[in-house]
This record gives structure tokens, sequence and C-alpha cells, in this order.
């Protein structure tokens, strides 16, 4: 198993855009591709469960679903629903029984909500369901120390959740920004330019891709990979890196943050770091 391990995982313009991450806190990763029988879904999930397996992606190509599942990461337990309406009342009677929001799916007709419960951690979180991406609403939330940690979109818009993360010393919160581009792999070169930031979520609609970028010092270096077929043995470490992201133009990015700024982003490849988190860390269910 390579030491990068799957973090994101997603279907959008029209190509599989990957992320993998060096030093989460996640030992061992299974996961199962393009499956159009829900039943076989649950059955892949159910039985590793029991092996200490937990959900911690999901995405989809047209009806088609994806599972990520990771072992290591300190989740109790976790449980899911579908719904052709996003199912508000469902979750709000999980949040108020301690679990948090922490996967979503969206398809043309349908929601997949995965809930999730980590023993003697809680997550302060807020949510919203719009047809546009609500970018006023989350700067009024991030003014509150809250951040996008879940981000997707289906039949009716986008959905974001935001948790709230811990003001640091300084008094300021955790750092975030985001932005949009019809260009993947420009926008998976910027995902990955600065050294700290994470990319935390990845969305958008057919022809528009968003990445949202978190601050995230403790983690290590992150690579992406845009293919047509999902890059399996990629995934597992099992071919050399033949492409290194590089800059090529001078190209800027507007980028905005969740303080309501905007600012030029340039094309470069951040430095790793190689500090790793302790098992089972909070960090890691909320990348």
């Amino acid at each position: 198993m390579s030491d990068f391990l799957l973090t994101t995982l997603s279907f959008l313009c029209d190509q599989w855009v990957v992320v993998v991450t060096k030093g989460t806190c996640y030992q061992d990763q299974k996961w199962l591709i393009d499956i159009s029988d829900f039943r076989q879904f649950e059955e892949f999930v159910i039985t590793n469960r029991n092996e200490g397996y937990r959900i911690t992606d999901v995405c989809t190509r047209g009806n088609f679903y994806s599972v990520v599942l990771s072992s290591g990461i300190n989740l109790s337990d976790q449980v899911w629903e579908r719904s052709t309406t996003f199912p508000d009342d469902w979750v709000n009677e999980q949040i108020d029984n301690g679990y948090f929001i922490s996967a979503i799916a969206g398809t043309e007709e349908e929601w997949f909500v995965v809930c999730s419960k980590m023993d003697h951690v809680e997550f302060e979180q807020t949510w919203i369901l719009k047809k546009n991406f609500p970018e006023g609403w989350i700067y009024k939330q991030s003014a509150d120390g809250f951040k996008i940690n879940v981000l997707a979109t289906g039949p009716q818009g986008w959905v974001v959740v935001l948790n709230k993360t811990q003001e640091k010393p300084n008094g300021e919160f955790q750092s975030q920004d985001w932005s949009s581009s019809a260009n993947p792999t420009a926008l998976c070169k910027w995902g990955i330019s600065e050294p700290g930031m994470k990319v935390q979520a990845i969305s958008g609609e057919d022809d528009e891709m968003t990445i949202i970028r978190t601050e995230m010092p403790s983690h290590g270096e992150q690579k992406t990979m845009i293919s047509q077929t999902f890059p399996e043995s990629w995934v597992r470490g099992e071919e050399e890196d033949t492409e290194s992201y590089k800059v090529e133009d001078e190209r800027l990015f507007t980028v905005r943050s969740s303080r309501g700024e905007s600012m030029d982003a340039p094309l470069l490849l951040s430095s790793p770091t190689e500090k790793r988190n302790s098992r089972g860390c909070p960090c890691c269910t909320i990348l």
C-alpha cells in the first residue's frame, strides 16, 4: 500500500478527478467503482464495516455509485440514506443523536447522505441546500469559524456542509479558499499550489468543477490525477508518477476565500510536509 491514500474521489467534466494524500491516519483502503445495483454497494459497505472500514468518500458517475472505505479512522458508527429529495428531516434527526454529516453524493435523480459518529469528539455543523453555490452564506458563517467540509450537487442544486474550526492562538480561524473552472487540469494544479493548504472537497456542474482548499499543515503532500478511466494502479502506487505539475504559463486564477476576499493565485507546486497525524485523529475524519 502506498504512503499516499485516497482522500477525494469525483467524476466531473467527463473525467475522474482523484486526490491522494500523504500523512493521514488511514491504515488501509478498499473501493468499489461504478456500481449500478445499490444492494451490492450496501453489501460491500456492511461486510467491510465488521472489519473496521468506514465510508470516507462517495461519488457518482451518472447513475453509478463509487465508494471509498478506509480503516484506522475513529468512527464508532455510520448510517446512510437515499432520497429523491434531500433528507433534511433524517439528517437533523441524526445530528440530534450525536452524528455529523461526513459524505454526500448526488445524481440527477437522488441524494445519498452518510452520517457518522465519533466517540468523545463532537462537531458543530451547519448546512444549506441552495440552487446555486451559496457564497454569501458561506462568508457569513466563516466569520464565526465555520469552514466547508462536505460539498455536493444533486437534484435540487448544491448542498454545502460547514464544520466549526478551532480558533488559533492569534485569534484567527483555519484558512480556506475555493475556485471554479471548466479546466480540471489547471484547477488541480492550483489545488496543490500552496504549502499547508489541502484539497478538502471537489464538486460542480457537468461542465465546471469547484475545488475547496483548507489549511491543514499536519497532513503531507498531495497528488492529483485526471483520467478517462478510474486510475486504480496509480492510486495503489503501482505506477510511477510520470506527470509532475509544473508552471506552464503566467496564468492566474481568481480565488475566493472564506473571508470574502478575492486574490490572484499562481500555479505553483506545493512543498510536501512529512509530519504524520496520530491514529484516528479528527482532522482525517473531516479531510
